[in-house]
Protein backbone atom coordinates (compact mmCIF):
# COMPACT_ATOMS: atom_id res chain seq x y z
CA UNK A 1 0.00 0.00 0.00
CA UNK A 2 1.43 3.35 -1.08
CA UNK A 3 1.46 6.15 1.48
CA UNK A 4 0.14 9.45 0.05
CA UNK A 5 2.82 12.02 -0.49
CA UNK A 6 2.92 14.76 2.13
CA UNK A 7 3.08 18.39 0.92
CA UNK A 8 6.60 19.69 0.82
CA UNK A 9 7.35 22.56 3.23
CA UNK A 10 7.59 25.98 1.66
CA UNK A 11 11.10 27.33 1.18
CA UNK A 12 12.08 29.53 4.09
CA UNK A 13 12.46 32.63 1.92
CA UNK A 14 9.03 32.15 0.32
CA UNK A 15 7.34 31.58 3.69
CA UNK A 16 8.95 34.67 5.20
CA UNK A 17 7.88 36.75 2.22
CA UNK A 18 4.28 35.52 2.42
CA UNK A 19 4.09 36.30 6.14
CA UNK A 20 5.43 39.79 5.54
CA UNK A 21 2.90 40.39 2.75
CA UNK A 22 0.00 39.25 4.94
CA UNK A 23 1.19 41.47 7.78
CA UNK A 24 1.40 44.45 5.42
CA UNK A 25 -2.17 43.91 4.21
CA UNK A 26 -3.59 43.39 7.69
CA UNK A 27 -1.86 46.36 9.33
CA UNK A 28 -2.71 50.02 8.67
CA UNK A 29 -0.23 51.81 6.47
CA UNK A 30 2.40 53.96 8.11
CA UNK A 31 0.95 56.98 6.37
CA UNK A 32 -2.48 56.34 7.85
CA UNK A 33 -1.03 55.82 11.31
CA UNK A 34 0.73 59.19 11.29
CA UNK A 35 -2.56 61.12 11.43
CA UNK A 36 -4.07 59.21 14.33
CA UNK A 37 -4.21 61.44 17.40
CA UNK A 38 -6.17 60.06 20.35
CA UNK A 39 -5.70 63.05 22.66
CA UNK A 40 -9.04 64.41 23.91
CA UNK A 41 -7.87 68.01 23.33
CA UNK A 42 -5.10 69.77 21.42
CA UNK A 43 -4.18 73.33 20.53
CA UNK A 44 -3.62 74.70 17.05
CA UNK A 45 -2.28 77.76 15.25
CA UNK A 46 -3.10 78.64 11.65
CA UNK A 47 -2.50 81.17 8.89
CA UNK A 48 -4.01 81.61 5.47
CA UNK A 49 -4.71 83.75 2.44
CA UNK A 50 -8.29 84.66 1.48
CA UNK A 51 -9.89 86.38 -1.48
CA UNK A 52 -13.32 87.70 -2.43
CA UNK A 53 -15.92 90.16 -1.30
CA UNK A 54 -16.97 93.65 -2.41
CA UNK A 55 -14.56 96.46 -3.09
CA UNK A 56 -14.15 98.69 -0.05
CA UNK A 57 -11.43 101.11 -1.09
CA UNK A 58 -8.89 101.61 -3.88
CA UNK A 59 -5.54 103.10 -2.91
CA UNK A 60 -3.57 104.88 -5.63
CA UNK A 61 0.19 105.22 -5.25
CA UNK A 62 2.55 107.87 -6.61
CA UNK A 63 4.19 105.36 -8.99
CA UNK A 64 0.87 105.01 -10.82
CA UNK A 65 -0.09 101.63 -9.35
CA UNK A 66 -3.15 100.95 -7.24
CA UNK A 67 -4.46 98.37 -4.79
CA UNK A 68 -8.08 97.50 -3.99
CA UNK A 69 -9.13 96.46 -0.49
CA UNK A 70 -11.89 93.86 -0.49
CA UNK A 71 -14.22 92.73 2.27
CA UNK A 72 -13.12 89.09 1.93
CA UNK A 73 -9.35 89.56 1.80
CA UNK A 74 -6.50 88.98 2.62
CA UNK A 75 -4.52 87.48 5.53
CA UNK A 76 -5.97 85.62 8.52
CA UNK A 77 -4.13 84.37 11.60
CA UNK A 78 -5.89 82.28 14.24
CA UNK A 79 -5.41 80.01 17.21
CA UNK A 80 -7.65 77.79 19.27
CA UNK A 81 -8.34 74.42 20.81
CA UNK A 82 -9.87 71.26 19.35
CA UNK A 83 -11.77 68.59 21.29
CA UNK A 84 -12.29 65.02 20.07
CA UNK A 85 -15.86 64.08 21.03
CA UNK A 86 -16.03 60.75 19.15
CA UNK A 87 -13.52 58.54 17.30
CA UNK A 88 -14.20 60.34 14.00
CA UNK A 89 -15.70 63.63 15.21
CA UNK A 90 -14.07 66.72 16.70
CA UNK A 91 -15.14 70.28 17.52
CA UNK A 92 -12.93 73.36 17.54
CA UNK A 93 -13.15 76.94 18.74
CA UNK A 94 -10.73 79.67 17.65
CA UNK A 95 -10.05 83.41 17.70
CA UNK A 96 -8.24 85.18 14.89
CA UNK A 97 -7.27 88.40 13.16
CA UNK A 98 -8.31 88.98 9.54
CA UNK A 99 -6.98 92.00 7.64
CA UNK A 100 -6.47 93.50 4.19
CA UNK A 101 -4.31 96.61 3.88
CA UNK A 102 -2.75 99.03 1.42
CA UNK A 103 0.51 100.33 2.83
CA UNK A 104 2.90 103.08 1.77
CA UNK A 105 5.78 104.82 3.51
CA UNK A 106 3.60 107.78 4.46
CA UNK A 107 0.27 106.12 5.22
CA UNK A 108 -1.93 103.06 5.22
CA UNK A 109 -5.55 102.02 4.77
CA UNK A 110 -6.85 98.72 6.14
CA UNK A 111 -9.96 96.65 6.78
CA UNK A 112 -9.73 94.44 9.83
CA UNK A 113 -12.00 92.17 11.89
CA UNK A 114 -11.64 89.62 14.70
CA UNK A 115 -13.21 86.29 13.69
CA UNK A 116 -14.41 83.85 16.36
CA UNK A 117 -15.23 80.43 14.93
CA UNK A 118 -16.95 77.29 16.23
CA UNK A 119 -16.53 74.34 13.85
CA UNK A 120 -17.15 70.59 13.81
CA UNK A 121 -15.15 68.11 11.71
CA UNK A 122 -15.82 64.55 10.58
CA UNK A 123 -13.04 62.20 9.45
CA UNK A 124 -13.82 60.73 6.03
CA UNK A 125 -10.38 59.16 5.51
CA UNK A 126 -7.23 58.82 7.63
CA UNK A 127 -5.91 61.95 5.89
CA UNK A 128 -9.09 63.87 4.99
CA UNK A 129 -11.87 65.47 6.98
CA UNK A 130 -14.85 67.74 6.31
CA UNK A 131 -15.86 70.58 8.58
CA UNK A 132 -18.35 73.35 9.00
CA UNK A 133 -19.88 75.71 11.47
CA UNK A 134 -20.32 79.37 12.30
CA UNK A 135 -18.04 82.40 12.21
CA UNK A 136 -18.64 85.67 14.06
CA UNK A 137 -16.60 88.62 12.76
CA UNK A 138 -16.20 91.07 15.65
CA UNK A 139 -15.31 94.78 15.38
CA UNK A 140 -15.14 95.09 11.57
CA UNK A 141 -13.60 98.44 10.69
CA UNK A 142 -12.21 100.28 7.67
CA UNK A 143 -9.54 102.77 8.77
CA UNK A 144 -6.61 104.85 7.55
CA UNK A 145 -3.68 106.82 8.92
CA UNK A 146 -0.87 109.10 7.79
CA UNK A 147 -1.19 110.69 4.34
CA UNK A 148 -3.73 108.10 3.15
CA UNK A 149 -7.17 109.50 2.25
CA UNK A 150 -9.23 109.72 5.43
CA UNK A 151 -11.37 106.61 5.87
CA UNK A 152 -13.15 105.63 9.07
CA UNK A 153 -16.16 103.33 8.95
CA UNK A 154 -17.40 100.84 11.52
CA UNK A 155 -19.54 97.82 10.72
CA UNK A 156 -21.81 95.69 12.84
CA UNK A 157 -20.79 92.23 13.97
CA UNK A 158 -21.21 89.75 11.11
CA UNK A 159 -22.38 86.14 11.49
CA UNK A 160 -21.99 83.59 8.70
CA UNK A 161 -21.45 79.91 7.86
CA UNK A 162 -18.13 78.20 7.17
CA UNK A 163 -17.46 75.02 5.21
CA UNK A 164 -14.02 73.49 4.71
CA UNK A 165 -12.06 70.38 3.78
CA UNK A 166 -8.68 69.56 5.30
CA UNK A 167 -5.85 67.29 4.18
CA UNK A 168 -3.75 66.15 7.14
CA UNK A 169 -0.19 65.19 6.24
CA UNK A 170 0.50 63.92 9.76
CA UNK A 171 -0.79 64.48 13.31
CA UNK A 172 0.66 68.01 13.56
CA UNK A 173 0.20 69.64 10.11
CA UNK A 174 -2.73 70.09 7.71
CA UNK A 175 -3.80 72.19 4.74
CA UNK A 176 -7.42 73.28 4.39
CA UNK A 177 -9.55 74.89 1.70
CA UNK A 178 -12.55 76.81 3.00
CA UNK A 179 -15.45 79.02 1.99
CA UNK A 180 -17.12 81.66 4.18
CA UNK A 181 -20.31 83.66 3.64
CA UNK A 182 -20.81 86.90 5.59
CA UNK A 183 -22.29 90.38 5.24
CA UNK A 184 -21.06 93.60 6.82
CA UNK A 185 -23.70 96.16 7.70
CA UNK A 186 -22.45 99.73 8.04
CA UNK A 187 -23.20 101.51 11.32
CA UNK A 188 -23.45 104.76 9.35
CA UNK A 189 -26.32 103.49 7.22
CA UNK A 190 -24.23 102.91 4.07
CA UNK A 191 -24.96 99.92 1.80
CA UNK A 192 -24.32 96.45 3.22
CA UNK A 193 -21.01 94.92 2.09
CA UNK A 194 -20.62 91.36 0.80
CA UNK A 195 -17.70 89.67 2.58
CA UNK A 196 -17.97 86.19 1.00
CA UNK A 197 -14.55 84.64 0.44
CA UNK A 198 -12.53 81.48 -0.08
CA UNK A 199 -9.21 80.74 1.56
CA UNK A 200 -6.26 78.36 1.73
CA UNK A 201 -4.90 77.75 5.25
CA UNK A 202 -2.08 75.90 6.96
CA UNK A 203 -2.81 74.59 10.47
CA UNK A 204 -0.27 73.40 13.03
CA UNK A 205 -1.47 71.15 15.88
CA UNK A 206 0.31 70.54 19.17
Amino acid sequence: MTRPALPRPLPARFAAGAIAAIATIAAPTAEAQTVVDTRPARFFLGAGLTGGGDRLFTARFTDGSDYTLRAGALVQLHGGVEFRVAPAVSVAVSVGYHVDSADARNGSTWFRRVPVEALAHVDIHPQWRLGGGLRVALSPRLSSDGAAPYTDEDFETALGPVIEIEHRFNHWFGLKLRAVSERYKSKAGLPTVNGDHVGLFANFYF
